[in-house]
């Protein structure tokens, strides 16, 4: 689970914590183990010194293990996001972490009456036998934020089930996730809470799925998109810590 960091991103953006940012105090930390090492061998060392130095160590050592390293977006690589869990139209609880030994979990954007998700439930429900059984968990995850999760289930009832809809009624996980619009399809990984990939439904998702389960590279990651726009509140900062764990 990731433990802490900013979790507010656009596509545009750079990683918070650069592997050159990581490997400089990587290489302080060796340093100063190294001063440590010649300091012990020296009869004439300083214990106060040898102190300074063995609490530059700790305090290297803090720093390290706080570091969150967030990954570019999907154009150069997958997108870091963090564990994170959400009750669906029924009530029921679910936490990424749960399917830990699935391939992928698939979420379909759904906003209610949107042409963009029903005229893509029947293709994604098609995939959903195809690759349950392969390893694939499908959810659907609604956005929109309107406490309206009696007009959601009377809704998917009509198509089906077998599908839970995850309700982010604080929009805090969709945004962190980058949902932007109805009919949006992510692949993401609940093994290292990544978003693989994101598109519509259709042959791209297809050969994403097929890539998934034979544990190969997707070749599009991110294909373009319409639907309905996801209208998230003034800009702000999410935090995994204050916003996303306390959800769970």
């Amino acid at each position: 689970m990731l433990l802490g960091g900013n979790l507010s991103k656009s596509r545009g953006e750079q990683p918070v914590t650069s592997i050159p940012e990581l490997l400089r105090a990587i290489r302080r930390l060796l340093r100063a183990g190294l001063s440590i090492h010649a300091s012990r061998r020296s009869k004439h060392a300083n214990n106060n010194q040898k102190k300074a130095l063995t609490m530059k160590i700790f305090l290297s050592c803090l720093i390290l293990a706080t570091i969150p390293i967030f990954t570019t977006p999907a154009v150069h690589g997958a997108e870091r996001v963090g564990d994170f869990a959400l009750l669906d139209q029924h009530g029921e609880h679910h936490s990424m972490r749960w399917y830990n030994d699935k391939k992928s979990v698939a979420l379909l954007v759904h906003g209610l009456n949107s042409e963009a998700t029903l005229s893509a439930l029947p293709a994604y429900i098609n995939l959903k036998r195809e690759f349950t059984e392969q390893g694939v968990q499908f959810f659907l995850i609604n956005p929109m934020g309107r406490l309206n999760r009696d007009a959601v289930q009377q809704e998917i009832a009509t198509y089906t089930n077998d599908i839970p809809v995850l309700m982010d009624d604080s929009q805090k996980i969709s945004e962190a996730l980058g949902i932007t619009h109805t009919g949006e399809v992510l692949l993401f990984d609940p093994m290292d809470f990544t978003v693989n990939y994101r598109g519509s439904v259709g042959p791209e998702l297809e050969a994403a799925l097929q890539a998934v389960i034979s544990d190969e590279k997707i070749d599009a990651a991110e294909v373009a998109i319409s639907g309905d726009s996801v209208e998230y509140p003034a800009k702000h900062s999410v935090s995994y810590e204050q916003d996303i764990a306390p959800i769970q």
